[in-house]
């Protein structure tokens, strides 16, 4: 690590000046993450965590800043322990963060001792989620699917020949019974296209299940505030419909060249014809035709995008244990727990 680079710790109060470092940041790398960006981060900040337990760390080399992030303060539990945890917010709603542009340029062990000349009293140090090209000297987190999207070519060059036969199937059945199928990607208004996103996800499983955005009133609020926060250039709302109905909605961010797909729900009623899978196959032939869409990533690998056979990539995490007795006996019984859970999945399963 150059000598040059060094951490900074502000509070979260100097708003004015961390805003303006992430948006430089942003303006250097214009397909930073959404959860990168102050736009996003400061509605969940605010309604989750105490400003006081909050700060920010940015890295410079030389005078250039060369990764900027929240680093919170909070409690968390594993069974019976709990610890008190520091590092990159952990929540539901973020699902993949950037850093620097490699993460050997990060000089973690600084930022430590910055942390620690805080006086705060904590056990484990992490950043989760972490997407990158390699996860040298991370722990694996999970991988991400995307779609090389920068040449106007067929949909079939970029993904599985079979699935695509398969949608188009469903598509042709969903028409025959539905008539006419509209897909729209631009909207009079962000706040009415997030409501209707909204309500139709209530009415599905994740509404039942309280996952929806409308099942916590402060999720609820954070969203609102995501779409007065970004344009509608970059938060994007996608719906499939009908003349009757909504068949399908996307919630994503197109940022620089990037389109992150964070949300997509479908009309239940449909289910036997797709539509959440019609509705990506509409967003992938739309990123085909335009010039300003290269990758779309879908932040997540979840178990339907196999069939897809889209391209895959790693998030890590970076963790440290504090050399406290107590952070001592956390990594113990974590590093125990990682050991026996494959065992003990197997031992549930039969």
């Amino acid at each position: 690590m150059p000598n040059d680079s060094s951490w900074t710790i502000s509070p979260y109060n100097d708003g004015t000046k961390i805003k303006s470092i992430l948006q430089a940041i942003v303006e250097s790398s214009p397909s930073t993450a959404a959860n990168n960006r102050w736009e996003y981060l400061y509605p969940l900040l605010d309604l989750f965590y105490d400003n006081a337990d909050v700060f920010f760390a940015v890295q410079y080399r030389g005078e250039q800043v060369t990764c900027a992030i929240p680093i919170v303060l909070s409690r968390q539990k594993k069974f019976f322990y709990r610890w008190n945890e520091i590092g990159f917010p952990f929540h539901n709603h973020i699902n993949l963060i950037t850093l620097a542009p490699s993460q050997n340029e990060l000089n973690i062990s600084e930022l430590i001792t910055k942390i620690n000349s805080l006086g705060l009293n904590w056990e484990r140090f992490s950043i989760r989620n972490i997407f990158t090209k390699s996860i040298n000297n991370m722990e694996y987190s999970g991988d991400v699917a995307l779609f090389d999207t920068s040449h106007n070519a067929p949909i079939e060059n970029i993904t599985s020949k079979k699935h695509i036969k398969n949608v188009r199937r469903l598509e042709r059945r969903l028409l025959s019974e539905c008539g006419s199928i509209d897909f729209e990607f631009k909207h009079p208004c962000l706040t009415s296209a997030l409501s209707e996103f909204s309500e139709l996800e209530s009415s599905s499983w994740k509404g039942a299940d309280g996952v929806a955005i409308s099942s916590n009133k402060k999720i609820e609020t954070m969203y609102q505030e995501f779409s007065n926060n970004f344009n509608d250039e970059n938060m994007k709302i996608y719906h499939i419909r009908t003349d009757q109905c909504l068949l399908a909605s996307a919630l994503g961010f197109k940022l620089g060249g990037t389109l992150y797909i964070h949300k997509i729900t479908f009309n239940e009623k449909y289910s036997h014809a797709a539509p959440g899978n019609i509705l990506l196959l509409k967003i992938l032939e739309h990123a085909l035709s335009t010039t300003d869409i290269s990758i779309v990533n879908l932040v997540t690998y979840p178990k339907w995008a196999e069939r897809w056979h889209p391209q895959k990539l790693v998030l890590g995490n970076i963790v440290h244990y504090n050399r406290t007795i107590k952070g001592q006996v956390l990594k113990y019984c974590i590093t125990l727990w990682r050991k026996t859970k494959p065992s003990l999945k197997k031992l549930f399963i039969k």
